[in-house]
């Protein structure tokens, strides 16, 4: 995984989350997921829920374009990732604090 790592706060930016699978997921990727959602500090964006702001492109790219939304402010963050779907209703964990594939994420502005 890898990701381009700055949210501008007032622009479009998006950070861009790039996925290498293996196993069973790796021929659909993130398609495996119904929901794919990202925790942004005290904030939670969705495929499902806030495509606008969380979508999947492809079945390896996963972009969060949430500068003109977010209240976070300014400062690194960790993003936390979860995959879900019919058969991980509980959530495969992609990125977190304790399971650290990412570096963190620059707000600014």
């Amino acid at each position: 995984m890898r990701n381009s790592q700055v949210i501008v706060k007032g622009a479009d930016n998006p950070v861009i989350i790039l996925f290498d699978f293996d196993g069973p997921f790796a021929v659909n990727g993130l398609r495996n997921f119904t929901d794919v959602r990202v925790t942004l500090f005290d904030e939670v964006y969705s495929t499902v829920v806030t495509p606008a702001q969380c979508f999947i492109v492809g079945t390896s790219e996963l972009r969060l374009r949430v500068g003109m939304v977010t209240n976070v402010k300014p400062a690194l963050h960790d993003l936390h990732i979860v995959g879900y779907n019919a058969v991980y209703q509980h959530g495969i964990v992609f990125n977190s604090k304790c399971h650290r594939n990412l570096t963190p994420v620059k707000v600014c502005g």
